[in-house]
Order: C-alpha cells, then sequence, then structure tokens
C-alpha cells in the first residue's frame, strides 16, 4: 500500500476466522487526506469485529454499513471486498461492496476477471444490500485485488494505466513468478515505470493470495 499523501483512505486486512477460514478485505474510502484516514480506520475495524463473528460475508458489509449511515454526516464511503478462503478447500465466500473487480490467475497463468455482483458501496445508504458469491481456487492459483490507484495511474500527459494494463502486466509478467511478493513488487514496478516522474494522485494498494492447497 502506497499512500498518494502522507495518510491514505486505502485498506487492507487478512486473518483467520477460525481454524480454516482466513478472511481477506481490501477497500477504497472516499476522499483523501486525513477525513479518509479516519474513516478508513472506523471501517477496517468494524469490518473485523463483524468479520469475526462468522457470519457470511454480505451480512458482515450489511452490518458495517448499518452501523455507519445513521451517523455519517460527510457521507463518506468505502468500496470494499471481504473474501473468507477456506484454507483446506480452496473455496472462497466473498462479498464486493462495489469494488473494482479482482483477477483470477491460474496455475497456468491464465488471467480472469472475477465475475462480481452489482452492491452498494459500504457507508453511505439506508437500505444498502449485499450478496454472498463464491469461487474456487485450486492449487498455485493467485487472487489478485487491488484498489483503484492502480488502474488510475497517471502518465505526464495524462494516459491512464487502466484495468486492460492490469490484465496484460499479469498475464506477461506472472509467468515465473512463485510468490504473492514477487508479483506485487513486479506490478509496482511496472506502475512505476509508466508513471516516470507524474506525481501520484490516488492510493495504491495491491494484495496478492496465493492458494498453495491442501496436501496434509
Amino acid at each position: 500500500m502506497n499512500p498518494a499523501k502522507n495518510v491514505g483512505g486505502d485498506f487492507y486486512d487478512f486473518f483467520f476466522i477460525d481454524k480454516n477460514r482466513l478472511c481477506i478485505i481490501i477497500g477504497d474510502v472516499s476522499d483523501k487526506g486525513v477525513p479518509a484516514a479516519l474513516f478508513m480506520t472506523i471501517i477496517k475495524t468494524l469490518l473485523k469485529t463483524e468479520a469475526l463473528r462468522k457470519d457470511p460475508p454480505d451480512m458482515v458489509l450489511k452490518r458495517v454499513n448499518d452501523i455507519l449511515y445513521p451517523d455519517n454526516e460527510s457521507c463518506s464511503f468505502a468500496t470494499v471486498f471481504c473474501g473468507f478462503l477456506n484454507v483446506k478447500t480452496g473455496v472462497m465466500e466473498f462479498s464486493n461492496g462495489g469494488h473494482i473487480p479482482p483477477y483470477l490467475i491460474s496455475g497456468k497463468s491464465d488471467v480472469e476477471t472475477v465475475k462480481v455482483d452489482r452492491n452498494f458501496m459500504v457507508g453511505n445508504l439506508k437500505e444498502a444490500t449485499f450478496t454472498t458469491q463464491k469461487i474456487k481456487l485450486d492449487k498455485k492459483d493467485v487472487l489478485f485485488l487491488f484498489t483503484d490507484g492502480v488502474t488510475d495511474a497517471e502518465t505526464e500527459k495524462g494516459e491512464m494505466f487502466t484495468e486492460k494494463r492490469v490484465k496484460e502486466t499479469l498475464v506477461t509478467g506472472v509467468a515465473g513468478k512463485k510468490t504473492s511478493c514477487e508479483i506485487v513488487k513486479y506490478m509496482l514496478n511496472e506502475l512505476k515505470k509508466f508513471a516516470g516522474a507524474a506525481p501520484q494522485y490516488d492510493d495504491t494498494t495491491i494484495v496478492s493470495v496465493r492458494y498453495l492447497g491442501n496436501d496434509t
């Protein structure tokens, strides 16, 4: 996570909610700077608290939204992806609250966009509803999540990186990359080369998760 200013509104987290399920969260708060950072701190804490209740991801997002909305005078909101990955089976239950769809990279380096329902963003709508979906990760598959600071990175001439370039970079760069860390570093390096001397206008956050399978 590279904030555009001293503090930012992007966030991510990962933690086990029980013996077999890893919760993975990424989000992007509206606005920038200190107000976004304060809202980010609140929503990140609420998401972890509600996820640890072990209810489905859609209920996690709904409860956080219902807690935030009544006192949200600034109408701040966040796009949020919240997933529960079962490390035994590779099945991930997830709910996507208006966030950019992640990419699923197969062990053969094929890159596909994960299909997500058109849910609401979190925090500023009283009647916001969410859905839970499922995907299956096979051994060596990678789930690649990111915020719009990646797609919206610009050159000095104002050309944007775009989701198309994200996918193309993954297709060409994942081959031979064995760890999630290497994949993240590769993408950040490509973003840096693309932007050149242009300043960073938005927070940039990437989460890469490789499923190692269950051989026990």
